[in-house]
């Protein structure tokens, strides 16, 4: 999703923004992938459309990803900032906003310790620390704000839970470990597999006689082994050491020999 993230946010960065409503893309952060649109924010509420346009979003439908998030029912809000995992270099930063949300249905709730993540990137850092504080003082409203105003029936539908920023990161980081551990054990086997090969080469060496050669060098060659010699050699002798049980050579190599 490199380039493709890119020129979403570009094509998406005039989105305008009703009264008392802040509109940007954003990706919504599902644990399988990164889901291109944008979001709304007002003081009651988020939203995600996701970008019909995306393969991904036309395979499997745009309501599969749209996410509605009453701030009645956030818990927390932040803005983290972090090394942008795409990035190969590690210059740049991703800006995310992280939400903690009671319930995923509008049904069934849970406590604070056990509060779902849900998690949208932005593509700037002052449309994040915007839509952050909106969201901030949306939250504090609600808490200072009577139970009698709370809605009876919530209108909250996020399809999937997100991992927190940190364990993504963990995740991203042990993953390109694991590209490093491969690509070293792939060059570990390469290396190994060219052994068996000089091995082979320093025994066709020693049995042509050009590990003799080189003990012999210094010396006056004999008619037999004078490459000008019109004398040529008919056999060739090998003998083994004492201690050797067994011979890699055979009878039919040492006569093609």
């Amino acid at each position: 999703m490199g380039s493709g993230k890119d020129d979403t946010m570009e094509r998406s960065s005039a989105i305008p923004s009703s009264a008392g409503t802040i509109r940007r893309p954003a990706f919504y952060c599902t644990p399988h992938m990164k889901i291109p649109g944008s979001i709304s924010v007002s003081p009651t509420s988020i939203a995600f459309e996701p970008d019909h346009r995306n393969e991904h979003v036309c395979e499997v439908g745009v309501e599969q990803y749209t996410v509605f998030l009453e701030v009645w029912d956030l818990l927390e809000c932040g803005a983290i900032a972090m090394p942008d995992a795409e990035d190969v270099t590690g210059r740049s930063s991703a800006f995310y906003l992280q939400l903690q949300a009671r319930t995923l249905d509008g049904q069934i709730s849970c406590s604070e310790e056990e509060a779902w993540f849900v998690v949208f990137q932005l593509g700037k850092r002052e449309d994040q620390q915007k839509v952050a504080t909106l969201l901030l003082d949306a939250i504090e409203d609600c808490r200072k704000a009577p139970n009698s105003s709370r809605p009876k029936v919530s209108r909250t539908l996020v399809p999937f839970a997100c991992l927190d920023c940190m364990a993504e990161l963990e995740h991203a980081d042990h993953h390109h470990q694991l590209e490093r551990q491969l690509s070293q054990e792939q060059e570990e086997d390469n290396s190994a597999l060219s052994a068996p090969g000089r091995l082979l080469g320093d025994l066709a060496a020693y049995l042509t006689g050009s590990h003799a050669d080189e003990e012999e060098e210094g010396h006056e060659m004999s008619p037999a082994t004078d490459p000008g010699s019109p004398s040529r050699m008919e056999k060739v002798t090998l003998r083994l050491p004492e201690n050797c049980e067994q011979s890699l050579l055979t009878r039919e190599l040492a006569e093609e020999l």
